[in-house]
């Protein structure tokens, strides 16, 4: 049986500055990190463990500071309870390098 491998890029720029991300988390990791691509998403580490919802507010919150943007211009569009993640985030004005995707 062959296997479909999903060739969409992590991350996806659209003309109204809005970045659709493609995360793959670890929960209850030592400490926040972006470790670089994992297949087709950007693998991070979070310190937050994933029990009722503390991995994803976690996430929304170390993204916001990476970014320097607020926390409500991040919405998780699909995975909410998953490690594989879409998030939509609005208003960016440039990407920190450790985001880069190319």
């Amino acid at each position: 049986m062959e296997s479909k491998q999903n060739t969409q890029p992590a991350c996806i720029w659209s003309k109204t500055n809005t970045l659709k991300l493609r995360v793959y988390i670890q929960a209850s990791a030592s400490c926040d990190k972006v470790i670089g691509l994992y297949g087709n998403c950007i693998k991070i580490r979070l310190t937050a463990k994933p029990l009722d919802g503390e991995a994803n507010k976690h996430l929304i919150k170390y993204l916001a500071k990476c970014f320097q943007i607020k926390k409500n211009q991040i919405k998780i569009l699909r995975g909410k309870t998953s490690r594989s993640k879409i998030l939509k985030i609005k208003n960016v004005s440039n990407i920190p390098d450790k985001f880069c995707c190319n």
